[in-house]
């Protein structure tokens, strides 16, 4: 069994904003089968310690800077071979609906607020996600 704190020990910070009552609503029987994804993931190196804790193997990265996804493949492609990463807009995914069990996202919605038109960035980016 696993809950969310297998990614709360990893960025502790994270755990001072999620209270124990709404991380008991967060189990999963066996997170082999959790699919998640990484939103805006850059260069991050969450997805390679989440994969290296040997809980989650159905982990996706998408970013839209084509020269970070083409780095983070070629770094995990021999030692992370089920570790995926795309090229991909936030605001236009190319998933299926509830294709995810666990979305994160870092600093996407801050750096959403920061461009034009930010409401309706981040109303479009929810609707997404």
């Amino acid at each position: 069994m696993i809950i969310l704190k297998d990614v709360l020990f990893i960025y502790p910070l994270l755990a001072n904003c999620v209270s124990e009552q709404h991380q008991q609503n967060l189990i999963y029987e066996d997170s082999q089968y959790v699919e998640v994804l990484d939103v805006g993931c850059g260069n991050s190196a969450l997805l390679e310690q989440m994969y290296d804790r040997d809980r989650f193997k159905k982990l996706i990265g998408i970013d839209f800077c084509k020269v970070v996804i083409e780095q983070m493949t070629e770094r995990n492609a021999k030692v992370r071979p089920e570790l995926k990463f795309r090229e991909m807009d936030c605001l236009q995914l190319d998933f299926a609906e509830r294709s995810f069990d666990l979305v994160i996202d870092k600093a996407t919605l801050d750096t959403l607020l920061c461009g034009e038109n930010p409401y309706l960035s981040v109303a479009r980016y929810l609707k997404e996600v």
